[in-house]
């Protein structure tokens, strides 16, 4: 039961979060900012909010300096809008996942593994399926 309603409430702080970064930030130094996740402890006074942000490494540098200084402010916007007997304190991280999927994606196609076009004739040896070099026989 506590676990549904740690959900419940993740979900709320992630949907909120989205909400006052697209629309109310006036920060300069905010980039581009997705967030991809939101984890609360058992308590729920503690948030690790998971952010990708699109740009080089020192965009994402300034963009989590801006986060760091907004979290006061986003913590009392949260407050105005989940009623909440504590709001969580809010900790932000830089998600790279996609960065590191992009990667591996890279490194297969120039490794020649990747998801480019496949060969239709090839067949793995091991499929029960018909023989093409008895197609149209008969």
């Amino acid at each position: 039961m506590i676990g549904a309603r740690r959900d419940r409430v993740a979900v709320t702080l992630h949907h909120c979060l989205t909400v006052l970064l697209q629309s109310g930030m006036n920060d300069p130094r905010l980039g581009f900012i997705t967030v991809t996740g939101v984890e609360l402890s058992k308590d729920l006074r503690h948030a690790e909010v998971f952010v990708s942000i699109l740009g080089d490494d020192e965009a994402r540098t300034r963009s989590m300096e801006g986060l760091a200084s907004a979290a006061g402010y986003l913590r009392h916007e949260l407050a105005r809008k989940i009623n909440l007997r504590r709001t969580p304190d809010l900790r932000f991280h830089l998600d790279v996942s996609g960065d590191k999927s992009q990667r591996i994606n890279q490194l297969l196609q120039d490794a020649g593994l990747g998801s480019g076009p496949r060969d239709p004739g090839a067949t793995c040896s091991d499929s029960p399926g018909p023989d093409p070099e008895s197609q149209g026989e008969g």
